[in-house]
């Protein structure tokens, strides 16, 4: 009778934790310190709260972080037609009067955008992503008062493969900001783009300030360099994931640098079909 009452009396507990779980208060747990298999059922039971427990927290998390994404998504939301056409505008009105500058910036900045919004591929060729990134320069020469000169080297058989869009311009434009503006001396830009074997190598090399190990590894671990100034706000650290999230880890990119003389960044993806040949690529919705 002892033994039957206190199985019954755990029992008991473990019902009403349970009832008071289906009420809602997913805190309760029961108090049973018994060694029988009820004692277990009752360990059982409070591991699984646990774990659901943690697994709500995460699903709140994951929920706070999208609907933030969602809303910095419709502040940022912006017809990109509307953007592309009324840049085209202004590069009309801007030829019509001769002023080549203001003609010349906002032809490439329409090119930016072009690659950046309004293509909905993910891919795009290795020729298009050298003109986003000449675009890109094309525009910084005004800021820095040709501070810089770039020079390209690409291989003609590379030109026509498929790459993910922008991998090569945020490495350009943190050799820009980080590289070659803290320097005193004038600044020049080497990007390479070659194939070697069943990959695609570009190599990006600036002779500005370069780094010290610690930043170097700061820079692949966080987003620090990634300032509002950026055009695309997309850093070291988040080219780096996206190649080893298309292409697999055993991709990536890697920097070299030596204070006070230079920095090198190589990326190496595999090679993928050429253009015209991958079915599911998508067009664009800012022409047409």
């Amino acid at each position: 009778m002892v033994v039957s009452e206190q199985i019954t009396k755990n029992l008991k507990q473990l019902r009403d934790t349970m009832k008071s779980i289906e009420n809602g208060n997913l805190a309760a747990v029961p108090n049973i310190n018994a060694e029988d298999e009820v004692g277990e059922l009752s360990k059982s039971f409070i591991n699984m709260m646990v774990r659901i427990n943690n697994l709500m927290d995460d699903i709140k998390n994951h929920e706070k972080i999208k609907r933030e994404i969602e809303f910095k998504a419709l502040q940022a939301s912006i017809n990109p037609h509307f953007l592309y056409n009324t840049l085209n505008t202004i590069k009309y009105l801007a030829d019509g009067q001769n002023i080549k500058n203001i003609s010349e910036v906002t032809s490439s900045l329409i090119t930016l955008l072009y690659t950046s919004i309004c293509k909905e591929s993910q891919y795009i060729t290795v020729q298009e992503e050298v003109e986003h990134v000449k675009a890109y320069l094309n525009i910084q020469k005004y800021k820095y008062s040709n501070k810089f000169t770039a020079s390209f080297e690409v291989e003609d058989e590379v030109l026509q493969y498929k790459v993910i869009k922008m991998i090569l311009q945020p490495i350009v434009e943190n050799a820009l900001i980080h590289g070659i503006e803290p320097a005193e001396h004038p600044g020049i830009i080497s990007i390479k783009i070659y194939r070697e074997g069943d990959n695609i190598k570009f190599k990006v090399t600036d002779n500005g300030v370069g780094m010290t190990k610690e930043q170097v590894e700061t820079l692949l671990e966080d987003n620090y360099y990634n300032k509002q100034s950026r055009f695309s706000g997309i850093g070291i650290k988040n080219v780096s994931e996206r190649i080893k999230l298309f292409y697999g880890k055993q991709y990536g990119l890697q920097i070299f640098s030596e204070l006070g003389l230079y920095t090198t960044v190589e990326i190496e993806i595999p090679i993928l079909e050429k253009e015209g040949e991958r079915d599911n690529a998508k067009g664009s919705y800012c022409r047409g």
